[in-house]
């Protein structure tokens, strides 16, 4: 098997080198984009390990590159930082995995890179089993079965073949559903799109993500590839779910982590407000007794205005070097519903627009979950205020049988073809918010801007 290394770090690329190589690994080694596309020319390469920032490239452009170029190549990215953008981008272009560059980097990635290539050897294995159009359904089964994967024939709606990992992955005995309907297994909408695709007799293969219940009603996550094949002389559809469970959890993790270090750090500052700010002021209130007592001479009332223009000036700069980074912490302190209300009510004392604020919500939800509603929630009204041009917010809270939707509307210009592009980082750090706490939504630009968000979840 041959792997490449793009790593432009000399130190690092030779670390990596001596993690994963063996004698059945042959490591071609690249310290730049350039580099590495000449050796993808003349080699065949079965994986490759991927350094996010590259002299000559980002990751964006190598992964592109390969997902154009050479499709059936599998690729780990690995980042010194554990950016949630950085991550969700990665795995849409198709990477196998994403590592951070960690203390414990090293350690993992052999571990990593073993499992990928056992992947991609036994995919290998069944793909020249499926091309020679192998009749032998002892010897495809056996390919199938060392497959983690869950792989599942049928015609129509109808499980002509599932593999034994369904019960692993699932819980439900594969010999129980042979001949079964496939709404046995997977959600109806997604078995409704898989039937269309095979009576329509579409060529292209289906690459979706699913969720999906098992038989002790737990959640997991799937890539669903399906294909047309010809199976015992007839038409069929190929289905193939992979399991990203982990995965998902391993990036909520890492947003949930990244939240967290940002709320840490607005605390630190609402800190260092209290702190810093705090014995400013009390020095500002003893100088201004002292100014208007009646037993103090005229030079010494200069004196004490001298003294409190400069705590003055002292205060304002302090202010706003931590202003921007206080912990909310009405929020912390009595829930989302009340901070959202102490913010709308600054808002609408401003005079700057009119916000109509309604929420049942009566109850405390976890701490992450307010953190990112509230913060997703006063950057909408922000993003309104400076560039809507609206006169009116509309924000409504509902929580009606463990699943809390939020309406956000306002009556602006919108976001035409040129300010999406300019606000899009807005947008982007909204989206992923919300993807930390799987919360859905629904983003709308008619009218206005419109967002819809919804969350089901346990009350503890």
């Amino acid at each position: 098997m041959n792997i490449l290394i793009i790593e432009d770090e000399i130190g690092l690329n030779k670390l990596i080198y001596n993690a994963v190589s063996d004698d059945n690994i042959n490591c071609f080694q690249a310290f730049y984009a350039s580099e590495a596309y000449e050796i993808l020319e003349n080699q065949k390469i079965d994986l490759i390990l991927l350094d996010y920032k590259l002299p000559d490239a980002t990751g964006n452009d190598v992964a592109n590159y390969i997902k154009t170029k050479y499709p059936d190549t599998n690729f780990i990215v690995a980042t010194g930082n554990g950016d949630e953008k950085i991550a969700v981008e990665m795995m849409k272009l198709g990477a196998y995995d994403y590592l951070i560059k960690d203390t414990t980097f090293l350690d993992i990635l052999p571990t990593v890179v073993k499992k990928a290539l056992d992947n991609i050897r036994l995919k290998h294995e069944l793909r020249l089993a499926n091309k020679k159009n192998l009749e032998n359904e002892i010897l495809y089964s056996t390919l199938v079965e060392q497959l983690p994967e869950l792989i599942i024939i049928h015609r129509h709606t109808k499980i002509l073949f599932i593999s034994k990992s369904c019960f692993n992955l699932l819980g439900i005995n594969p010999d129980e559903l042979i001949n079964k309907s496939l709404f046995e297994v997977l959600p109806e909408n997604k078995v409704n799109e898989l039937n269309r695709y095979f009576k329509n007799k579409i060529t292209k293969t289906i690459e979706n993500e699913i969720e999906v219940i098992t038989k002790d009603k737990s959640v997991k996550y799937f890539t669903l590839h399906t294909s047309n094949i010809n199976y015992k002389g007839k038409n069929a559809a190929l289905t193939v779910l992979t399991d990203i469970t982990e995965r998902k959890q391993y990036q909520d993790m890492i947003f949930q982590t990244i939240i967290n270090t940002q709320e840490e750090e607005r605390k630190r500052f609402a800190e260092d407000m209290h702190d810093d700010l705090g014995p400013i002021l009390s020095c500002i209130k003893l100088y201004s007794n002292l100014l208007i007592s009646d037993d103090k001479s005229v030079d010494e009332k200069v004196t004490y205005s001298n003294s409190l223009l400069s705590l003055t000036d002292n205060a304002i700069k302090t202010t706003r070097a931590i202003s921007q980074n206080l912990m909310p912490n009405l929020l912390f302190d009595f829930g989302l519903t009340t901070a959202l209300q102490n913010f709308v009510t600054t808002i609408n004392n401003s005079k700057s627009l009119i916000i109509n604020y309604e929420s049942n919500l009566e109850i405390r939800l976890d701490s992450v979950t307010e953190i990112v509603l509230y913060r997703v929630l006063t950057e909408l009204i922000n993003n309104t205020l400076r560039h809507a041009k609206a006169t009116k917010i509309n924000l409504i809270l509902n929580y009606n049988n463990s699943i809390l939707s939020v309406k956000y509307n306002d009556n602006g210009n919108g976001f035409s073809s040129e300010n999406i592009q300019k606000h899009s980082m807005g947008l982007n750090n909204i989206k992923s918010r919300l993807k930390s706490i799987n919360a859905d939504y629904q983003l709308k630009n008619t009218n206005g801007m419109e967002i819809i968000i919804s969350k089901k979840f346990e009350i503890k």
